[in-house]
């Protein structure tokens, strides 16, 4: 029967004090975060930033997101001058 590379590394990392094991696995943590980034990474045609609320209804439609500014230009304000 033939032993894995992780039995291995298992049985090697058993040997070592109780703070190494802990630093080797915030590194090894550390790499496979990058890597999992490294293949989920958008395409080139993607925005690179999002921003705002992904969900919903609306979360795929590719268009972006509304800013502060439009929210602005919607809202309304009372002209007392109007109502003269």
């Amino acid at each position: 029967m033939a032993t894995s590379e992780v039995d291995l590394i298992m049985q090697r990392a058993r040997k070592l004090p109780a703070i190494e094991i802990l630093n080797l696995i915030q590194r090894l943590t550390a790499d496979a975060r990058l890597k999992l980034q490294t293949k989920t990474e958008e395409p080139e045609n993607e925005p690179t930033e999002r921003r705002g609320v992904y969900f919903g209804k609306y979360a795929n439609t590719g268009r972006p997101m509304s800013t502060e500014e439009d929210f602005k230009l919607a809202e309304y304000h009372f002209d007392e001058d109007e109502w003269k």
